[in-house]
């Protein structure tokens, strides 16, 4: 007996070791039910603020709800790095029917490619302040009217308006003290069924929030280098040419934006970091709880 007592035990420990190993432990929130009718126009009327949920790496605040109908998206965004961030680089939203964080059916909105496009020679900035964050709320206000669904059902795909035909809203406000709003709504006949019924309240719904990283551009020193090299006298120009203001490339980052008035930047910051935020939601039935 003694004999098969230590090889059983091995066995057991051997089992428990790959079974804890291939365990994946998701941490589950509810999503609240949305008893109030939202109005897609970036102001929190029909919300309860604070929001439950702050991502710190992001400085996002951002809840989920459901009805019986839509799924409804509130980020709010106090502080002006992250308002410049959104409106220039893009903010994408993912939902993910089978529960993990995978990237299935989204929204683009803001764009980042429709934000460039006017943008392009424009130096990024490290410091974002309030003239930036005025700057780019002129500019979205005037014209960022388009968002990109991918992964809907049929023919949901490409550019929409951002109140489409087909139900799904997204849009942005700020309030008086300069708090910045996104509003979203997804109607379930869009990616999953018509409407949930209580016994959806076991479904779960991977939801991803990915605010984009603003790419770091050449200075204007660097461009003056590139220019001279492509005219045969680019020897005398600094510029390393790697779009960071390092080596032989730092004088002339720094003469570009003394020119502009701008500090220069020293490398990657939380502008140019793309930030994700993953969260595993279990829809709300009537009458149930967020947990």
């Amino acid at each position: 007996m003694k004999k098969l007592f230590y090889p059983l035990r091995l066995v057991a420990f051997v089992a428990f070791v790959i079974l804890g190993s291939c365990t994946h432990y998701i941490y589950i929130s509810r999503s609240g039910w949305q008893e109030k009718t939202v109005v897609p126009d970036g102001k929190p009327i029909e919300w309860k603020i604070p929001l439950r949920y702050y991502d710190e790496s992001s400085k996002l605040q951002y809840t989920v709800t459901n009805d019986f109908h839509n799924m409804y998206f509130l980020i709010r965004v106090a502080d002006q790095q992250a308002q410049v961030k959104m409106l220039k680089a893009g903010l994408q939203l993912w939902i993910d029917t089978t529960g993990q964080n995978e990237h299935h059916i989204g929204i683009m909105f803001p764009l980042s490619s429709a934000v460039r496009k006017a943008e392009e020679e424009e130096p990024v900035l490290v410091n974002a302040d309030k003239r930036d964050s005025k700057s780019e709320k002129i500019k979205f206000r005037s014209g960022y009217k388009e968002m990109e669904l991918i992964g809907f059902k049929s023919p949901i795909v490409g550019i929409n308006p951002i109140n489409s035909k087909y139900g799904i809203t997204a849009s942005i406000n700020w309030d008086s003290l300069d708090v910045m709003t996104y509003e979203a709504i997804v109607p379930f006949r869009t990616f999953y069924k018509d409407s949930i019924t209580p016994k959806d309240s076991l479904k779960l719904m991977g939801v991803s929030i990915v605010l984009n990283a603003i790419p770091l551009m050449k200075t204007e020193g660097e461009h003056e280098g590139r220019a001279g090299r492509l005219q045969g006298a680019g020897g005398g120009v600094p510029g390393s040419g790697s779009g960071m203001p390092q080596g032989g490339g730092h004088g002339g980052g720094r003469g570009g934006y003394a020119r502009q008035g701008r500090a220069p930047t020293f490398g990657p910051s939380y502008l140019n970091e793309t930030n994700v935020i993953k969260k595993t939601f279990q829809l709300s039935g009537l009458g149930l709880p967020p947990k």
